[in-house]
């Protein structure tokens, strides 16, 4: 933009707001002075006053000095108001140059914040045109040690995405390089891609050496749940058996086989066994429900507090059970292990070696 038209602008006002100024001061000057012939024309009628009360003045010469008095008072106050007027011209023309500065000042088009200019779409010399949409001129980023990473994330596993889980991720600029964020926020706005609909998840990641940098490609791993101080079993000893092998191993049928999760000692198995009821013949759904609610609480006597709190989890889904089959002596031998999870008090796997 051309800011010459502006500029001129600018030295009008400029100029306009030193005269106002100049004028200004030399009606202070005037204000002055006609305060100082007032105050003399009031000394001067007091004297001749005086001299009248002598007889030595005429009483004609009294009316013409309280006149020239009169007179001289209102000059002064006129000069006052005149004063006043000029400072408001001041003001004025002081507003209209601020009004000028600021139209010369938009000539230039500044950033709103200091950073790295990211990109540029314009040239020197380039005609910029702006009427509803501004046009975008410059990419610039405030700061570059704290990153953030827009995650496309499939509807249908955006329901285990939550705020504050922790992500790893890494960039084809650095390959042997492993870097670590965690989930900021969750959009709801969906991103309907040819039909596939996504969710964005923004990740926050520090970046405090600037190895990361805006547009790179991050292939990442939301870590959805973490599990400390587990017991691993060796693949070695782990043998994936057939159905008719499972079947075969999985002597035991019935409740006790259900409850086989729990240890049961052989003391235990004897008194739940006792402790069936008979099942009703009528086959009603009431007599079924009563039958359950009996036999839970039977059950709850007979286990321990472990067992209970361990039926329990595995009820809520926290812990999940199955069979692990051991090879011993050439012999499948069936094992009821709590794969991944550590308890107290009860044993998870015990393997002889």
């Amino acid at each position: 933009m051309d800011p010459a038209s502006f500029a001129a602008q600018v030295d009008q006002a400029q100029a306009l707001a030193d005269k106002s100024a100049s004028d200004l001061k030399s009606q202070e000057l005037r204000i002055e002075r006609a305060k100082l012939d007032y105050h003399r024309s009031v000394r001067e009628l007091n004297r001749a006053k005086e001299l009248y009360a002598q007889k030595n003045v005429s009483e004609d010469s009294i009316d013409v000095l309280e006149t020239t008095s009169r007179l001289l008072n209102i000059d002064w106050q006129q000069a006052v108001v005149e004063r006043d007027i000029l400072k408001a011209t001041h003001d004025a023309n002081i507003a209209s140059l601020a009004q000028a500065k600021i139209q010369l000042e938009r000539t230039d088009i500044r950033a709103p914040i200091s950073g790295f200019v990211i990109n540029r779409t314009i040239e020197a010399g380039q005609t910029v045109a702006s009427s509803y949409n501004t046009p975008e001129l410059f990419t610039i980023a405030r700061d570059l040690s704290e990153m953030e990473i827009e995650a496309y994330i499939d509807e249908s596993d955006i329901g285990l995405i939550k705020e504050g889980q922790q992500v790893s991720f890494g960039v084809d600029a650095f390959t042997d390089r492993e870097f670590r964020g965690h989930v900021r926020q969750i959009r709801k706005a969906p991103q309907d891609n040819s039909g596939v609909v996504s969710y964005v998840v923004v990740i926050e990641t520090p970046n405090p050496r600037g190895m990361l940098l805006p547009g790179m490609t991050a292939n990442l791993e939301v870590s959805i749940e973490n599990l400390r101080d587990v017991q691993r079993v060796s693949n070695a000893a782990v043998r994936i058996a057939s159905r008719y092998e499972v079947s075969n191993s999985n002597q035991q049928k019935g409740p006790l086989a259900r409850l086989k999760y729990l240890n049961l000692t052989p003391d235990q198995e004897r008194q739940i066994q006792q402790s069936m009821p008979n099942r009703d013949a009528s086959g009603s759904h009431n007599a079924d429900r009563q039958q359950r609610q009996m036999m839970s609480k039977r059950l709850a006597e007979v286990l321990t507090k472990e067992q209970r709190a361990l039926q329990k989890q595995i009820r809520d889904g926290k812990i999940k059970m199955g069979p692990l089959l051991l090879l011993r002596n050439n012999q499948i031998e069936t094992v009821y292990a709590q794969l991944g999870v550590q308890m107290t008090n009860i044993p998870l796997l015990s393997i002889p070696i």
